[in-house]
């Protein structure tokens, strides 16, 4: 497994864990989905490099892929990782 699934296996994996304590707990089902949501965010990895970059992709992607995350909000997420890439790019350059 790469790097980068393994990220986004750990964004999926912190999501299911917290739907599935939230639901536990007794929480309503679409509060349990936002705390759950919030998670997976947290979980994805910072852009510090390309290997980190191209697994917040794949945390974005999926997220899009499962309604958890509006088209808006995607697209900024996107754009960041782009600039993250085209920085980290210039810098190797120089």
């Amino acid at each position: 497994m790469s790097l980068e699934e393994s990220l986004v296996l750990e964004c999926a994996n912190t999501y299911q864990q917290t739907l599935d304590r939230e639901k536990s707990k007794g929480t309503p089902a679409q509060d349990a989905e936002q705390l759950a949501r919030q998670d997976f965010f947290r979980a994805m990895p910072c852009l510090d490099d390309q290997e980190s970059i191209r697994g917040f992709l794949g945390c974005v992607s999926y997220a899009m892929l499962n309604g958890m995350v509006d088209p808006q909000i995607a697209s900024k997420l996107l754009y960041s990782a782009q600039i993250a890439s085209s920085s980290l790019r210039s810098r190797i350059e120089f």
